[in-house]
């Protein structure tokens, strides 16, 4: 469970190794991705490393971080696809969504 750092031009990359534990990436305010994976992540955001989903909800609680809400540019995009498979949303029975 190591987390190491380098530079490129003046810009701190945070690097994880490829070990499986749970990996929060958070800009400070924000939560940015929660997730279990033993897959490497390189970002400039802030990384916290640790064996337990509890270990992670802990360092969120102790930062006061924020899951980002999805834009409303998502919402419209989503319904625009579903709409090309379905046709109208609002014309389908809810039993069949």
């Amino acid at each position: 469970m190591e987390i190491t750092s380098y530079e490129i031009n003046g810009t701190t990359i945070y690097k994880t190794d490829n070990e499986l534990y749970w990996r929060l990436v958070h800009d400070g305010r924000n939560i940015l991705s929660l997730t279990e994976s033993q897959d490497t992540i390189e970002t400039i955001h802030t990384i916290f490393v640790a064996r337990t989903e509890i270990e992670c909800l802990d360092e969120i609680e102790r930062l006061g971080l924020t899951f980002l809400e999805k834009p409303k540019i998502y919402e419209n995009l989503v319904d625009s696809y579903l709409d090309n498979i379905h046709g109208d949303i609002d014309d389908i029975p809810d039993n069949n969504i």
